[in-house]
Order: structure tokens, then C-alpha cells, then sequence
């Protein structure tokens, strides 16, 4: 099949999602722990609690009790989606015992090596409080995550709820000379009902589907089994792609299931 060919050219999108993180106020059960969530560094202390929820049934305790002893230990999202120069903003709520509590955005890139995770603290004890931290995804960002701790060297107890991720992401203008630079790929098949796969991209680019109304219903990262838009609904979308700092865009039909 001859690759379509998309032309680079300056393009601007702006899209906030309110709610990034699945299961954020940790109710729903896997095994008796809230999926889409994970012990960090260690399993030990670390908690499920239905006695002291700031909301809904659950909460999670994280006590660390190994002063000086080996890594910390904290509750972690599941990676997600980002890209170089999205806005992320995680907030929780925490409620302190003892010690101190930390909340982490950590940025990776695509093999899974940490870029950079900034973070916030609060050594204030009593009722529940917020915790907020705000960063511009780095360079080689390809997934984040949002991370509540406790470092090796506290020794300390809170619990933490009702965790969210803000995200605003921009696909920023860039210059191009149409007609001189270019990048094939091909997006195939074309009306499609179920899945969409690329020729000519390199795994791990960001892809991005817009609907009429310029709403992103879709972010997903490239690989060689293509993304799944058998849940959109039947129409047209605008295909925005997204790596090394090159950008291109083209449309797609996507058809419902006879």
C-alpha cells in the first residue's frame, strides 16, 4: 500500500483533560487492592484502610517504620501517556500521622528511565490536607506518574486519598517548509471500524484524534499493533502525530460495525 503523505506545518492544539488517573479515589478492588495502583519500592507498609477515607469507601495507610534501612516506600499510579511540554498537576489528599508525606509527579521516558520528579511535602499533622505538585513535562517525556511517599530516612504514617492529574497539553507550533520537508506515513485502513495502524512511524510517537469539534477523544503511544478507535463513535478525525519534535497531521473516517 503506497504511504500517505503528510505534510509538516504549524499547527496549535491546546486540550485540558480534567481527570487522567483511573480508580483516583481508590475504590475499586483488585485482590483487595485498588487497581491501577502499586506498592512503590516495597510492599511492606503499605496498606488498604476503610476506617479514615477522606471520601468514598477506601483510603490507603502508608507507615514506614525502616528508619535509615533501603528505599522508601509510597503508592503509585499506572504510567500514562505524556509528551515533552505538557502541563501536569497532581493533587491528593493526605492526612498525617507522623513523619512526613510527599507527593511526586515522576516523568519517563520511553524505556521506562526516570526524566525528572518534582515534588511537594507536608510535615503538618491533624486533619486532612491537600498536597499539590505542577510541572512542564522534559524533554524524551513519554509516560508520568503520580507517586505518594514516604523517604528511607522517615520514619512516619499517613493516609492519602482522592488523588487526581490535571493535565493541559500543547502541541506547540512548529515551522515548516511545505513542499521540501516532509514525512510519509501511512495510516491504514482508511475508513477503519475497529483499529488504526502507521507505516513510516517510529514506535513510541504520540498519536492524537480529534473530533469536529476539537475535542482530543483519544491519546495513545505508536506501536507496531496500532491504536484501538473501536469505541469512537462513527465519523471523521482529524490524526495529529507527534515525535521528535516533528509534528504532522491528517484526517481518518472511522466507521461504525455493520
Amino acid at each position: 500500500m503506497k504511504p500517505l503523505i503528510i505534510f509538516l506545518f504549524t499547527c496549535c492544539y491546546f486540550f485540558t483533560s480534567a481527570q487522567d488517573l483511573r480508580n483516583y479515589n481508590l475504590d475499586s478492588l483488585v485482590n483487595g487492592f485498588p487497581h491501577s495502583w502499586s506498592a512503590t519500592h516495597r510492599t511492606a507498609g503499605v496498606s488498604l484502610d476503610s476506617t479514615s477515607s477522606y471520601s468514598g469507601k477506601y483510603c490507603v495507610l502508608i507507615a514506614d517504620s525502616w528508619m535509615g534501612m533501603g528505599a522508601g516506600v509510597g503508592l503509585g499510579s499506572r504510567k500514562m501517556p505524556a509528551c515533552e511540554g505538557d502541563t501536569f498537576t497532581a493533587t491528593g489528599m493526605f492526612k498525617l500521622n507522623t513523619g512526613r508525606a510527599w507527593l511526586y509527579l515522576s516523568f519517563w521516558d520511553k524505556d521506562s528511565f526516570m526524566i525528572d520528579n518534582p515534588n511537594t511535602v507536608t510535615a503538618v499533622r491533624g486533619d486532612w490536607r491537600m498536597l499539590k505538585v505542577k510541572r512542564v513535562a522534559p524533554a524524551r517525556t513519554s509516560y508520568v506518574t503520580v507517586v505518594a511517599y514516604s523517604s528511607s530516612d522517615n520514619v512516619g504514617s499517613f493516609f492519602v486519598d482522592s488523588l487526581s492529574l490535571n493535565k493541559k497539553s500543547a502541541l506547540a507550533s512548529v515551522h515548516c517548509l511545505c513542499g521540501t520537508e516532509e514525512l510519509e506515513i501511512g495510516l491504514f485502513p482508511n475508513p477503519t471500524t475497529d483499529r488504526v495502524y502507521f507505516k513510516g512511524a517510529v514506535d513510541g510517537y504520540r498519536v492524537y484524534l480529534i473530533n469536529s469539534v476539537g475535542a482530543v477523544v483519544l491519546e495513545d503511544v505508536i506501536t507496531n499493533a496500532g491504536i484501538d478507535v473501536s469505541r469512537l463513535s462513527s465519523g471523521v478525525y482529524t490524526v495529529v502525530i507527534y515525535g521528535e519534535r516533528r509534528k504532522c497531521s491528517s484526517r481518518i473516517v472511522k466507521h461504525g460495525r455493520l
